[in-house]
This record gives C-alpha cells, sequence and structure tokens, in this order.
C-alpha cells in the first residue's frame, strides 16, 4: 500500500463537527496501517484534540503560541523544562518553530528550528523530478477512499504536471457494474473499478528497482549496553565533571555523553534524581540546574 499522509488544515472546524470518539479511533487505525494524520490548528487544548488523539499522532510542530500554557498542549514537559518556550514567540517570529519527532534526536528537540515559504518553482522541480517514483494508487485504497468520501474523490479535479499545458478534465470513478473490466496490467493487476477480481493469493510482482533517498550513513551504530552499564557511565560522567572542577550541572550535560548509548532524557532525568537521593547532586535556585556534592562535603 502506498504511503499515504491525511492532512487536516486548520482542524478546529472539523474536529468540532466529528464526535471526539469517532476522530479518535481514526487516529488510531491510521497509526496501526501506517498511515499519517496531520491535525494543523491554532490551539491544541483538550477540548479540541483529546489525549488519545494527542498520543496517536506522535510528533509535535509547534510555533509561536500564546501562553505557556499553550505550549504544554503540545509539547512534553521534559522538552519545555529543557528550555523549549515557543510563548515567547508569540506571533513575533514568523517561521520560528520547534520540531519533536522520531529521527530527531531528543537534545535536538528544545532547539528553535526555522521553517521558510517554499517558492512555487522548487514544488514544480519536486513533483516533475520524482514522478516516476511516484507510487500510483492502488485499487483497495482507491475503493475505500470512494466509499469514504463519495464524489469529493471520486469527482476530484486532477491537475495537470507543471509546465504542460494541456488539463486533464473532472473525472468520474464509475460504478464497477457499469463498464467491462479492464485488462491486466504487465503485473497482473487490474484497475480499481475490478479490484473485486484481484486474487489475495497471487504473489506480488518482484521489485524491478530501489531508490536511495539518502546517502547511507558511515555513522557506526550506538553501543547497547545494560541498565547497569549505563548507571555506570552516569557515575563516571558525572567524576569527569568534578575533576574538571564544575560546580553546577543539569541534565542536558549527561544527555551530550550518553546519547551514544541509547538512553533516553527521561531516563537520564531519572539518573539525576537518583543522584539527588544518593547526596551526589543538592538543586539549587536555577530550575534544572543541579550542584555537584563532593565526597568530603557528603560526609
Amino acid at each position: 500500500m502506498p504511503y499515504l499522509i491525511a492532512w487536516f488544515e486548520e482542524a478546529a472546524k472539523t474536529l468540532r463537527e466529528i464526535d471526539e470518539d469517532a476522530f479518535t479511533g481514526i487516529a488510531q487505525e491510521a497509526r496501526s496501517a501506517g498511515i499519517s494524520l496531520v491535525v494543523s490548528l491554532q490551539r491544541a487544548s483538550h477540548t479540541q484534540v483529546s489525549t488519545d488523539t494527542r498520543a496517536s499522532l506522535g510528533s509535535s510542530w509547534v510555533y509561536g503560541v500564546r501562553t505557556d500554557r499553550d505550549a504544554g498542549f503540545a509539547l512534553d514537559g521534559e522538552v519545555l523544562d529543557a528550555g523549549a518556550a515557543p510563548h515567547l514567540w508569540k506571533d513575533k517570529k514568523p517561521g520560528y518553530c520547534y520540531l519533536v519527532a522520531n529521527g530527531i534526536p531528543e537534545t535536538f528537540w528544545p532547539t528553535p528550528a526555522r521553517s521558510y515559504l517554499t517558492p512555487r518553482e522548487y514544488l514544480d522541480w519536486v513533483v516533475l523530478t520524482f514522478a516516476a517514483i511516484r507510487a500510483e494508487l492502488d485499487p483497495v485504497t482507491a475503493d475505500a477512499a470512494a466509499q469514504a468520501a463519495g464524489p469529493h474523490f471520486t469527482q476530484r479535479t486532477r491537475s495537470s504536471p507543471p509546465g504542460t499545458t494541456h488539463t486533464h478534465p473532472t473525472e468520474d470513478v464509475m460504478n464497477p457494474d457499469d463498464h467491462e473490466p479492464d485488462e491486466p496490467d504487465e503485473n497482473g493487476y487490474r484497475d480499481q473499478q475490478d479490484q473485486d477480481e484481484i486474487d489475495p493469493e497471487r504473489e506480488l510482482p518482484t521489485a524491478t528497482e530501489v531508490v536511495q533517498l539518502a546517502e547511507r550513513s558511515s555513522e557506526k551504530p550506538r553501543e547497547r549496553i545494560s541498565p547497569a552499564q549505563a548507571r555506570q557511565a552516569m557515575e563516571e560522567i558525572l567524576d569527569e565533571f568534578e575533576a574538571e572542577g564544575r560546580t553546577v550541572v543539569c541534565p542536558a550535560d549527561f544527555m551530550e555523553h550518553c546519547d551514544r548509548y541509547g538512553r533516553s532524557r527521561s531516563w537520564v532525568s531519572g539518573q539525576v534524581a537518583a543522584f539527588i537521593v544518593a547526596g551526589r547532586l543538592a538543586e539549587t535556585r536555577e530550575t534544572g540546574e543541579y550542584r555537584i556534592i563532593r565526597d568530603d562535603e557528603a560526609a
């Protein structure tokens, strides 16, 4: 099945008009099927997006918001504690944002990013350059879309590729009973109207081409260590900080070292809390900063 994205721009009205349980079910089923949902709205409060729906979305892309409470609807507390503050921008910094998503190192989540308006010429280039590898709509997905959206899908307007002068008229997908079956293509598949005749036991066609969208990483995979070894690494890192003469540390200091062990920020924060209980660190007046307790002080 081709990768699908369902994008709900300015989704507040849609969310108000759809039963909350129904939309949560859509989000959960879409995630289990590998479909990405993008829900774009001004304020992701619990009255508009349920916590179950937010859990199914998985990622957050947050631009300037009015208050820290608004920021908390979209960003985890750990990201806010690490310094993310979209409420300071409000609407004065167009394009400034925070992106919290899989594939982005957690140490970058509280780092401000910036997006720009994409020129139309660049979008035209993307459409034309990658047309040869873009998946065609498969029969099962086409039928599901026709049943769910009706004429909004079957009578949709098809735009011509950039740079061409001819236009495709609005297409109407006919009922399977109203036409003769099309001939199978070279892979043995028929078009969407004849999906009922597809043999579900047929083997998938053999891949003839592999498309590499990015250079293969030359980095070595992260070292996998046990929780006990990770805790020992934290102890050694704290000892190194003390030997350097540092008196104050924060969780981000440990993340710079522990990221290579594949440990999350929440795990590191837990270990910092354990150091406080053990008397190796003490809280300071600054949130997120801790004073190192030397052995002679602890005694």
